[in-house]
């Protein structure tokens, strides 16, 4: 997840609800087929999400009420990328599995299941 940090301004400044959604469907399929399970990846967005706000907390200091006001939206933009990262991320990697269910060479799996047509786009989150 060291790739969140590395281009985190980016991700904000310029990416889309639906460029998170395909890089994390990836990210999830790809951890699938490595073996990991998804709790393991769910809890190293988690822990990444956590990292940062320590950091910030650290580092921030808000001196006027516009610099505060400006501080809660870059917060509100954070908690909602990460946030799709988890449920984009779980996402890829239930697809997978679904894709792959007798457990077959991981690594051909992924090679395959990357290559077909993308699936259709998601439609939310299922309530039950």
């Amino acid at each position: 997840m060291g790739e969140i940090y590395r281009h985190l301004g980016e991700w904000l400044e310029t990416k889309s609800g639906h460029d998170v959604e395909t890089r994390y469907t990836e990210i999830g399929a790809r951890r699938a087929a490595q073996g990991v399970p998804l709790s393991q990846l769910t809890w190293t967005i988690i822990l990444t999400k956590e990292n940062l706000w320590e950091f910030l907390k650290r580092e921030t200091l808000a001196e006027d009420l516009r610099e505060v006001l400006g501080e809660l939206e870059m917060l509100q933009l954070l908690d909602q990328f990460f946030d799709r990262a988890i449920y984009y991320g779980a996402i890829g990697f239930e697809r997978f599995q679904a894709f792959n269910p007798f457990h077959r060479n991981r690594e051909l799996a992924f090679s395959e299941f990357m290559s077909q047509k993308k699936p259709p786009k998601s439609q939310g989150l299922i309530i039950w």
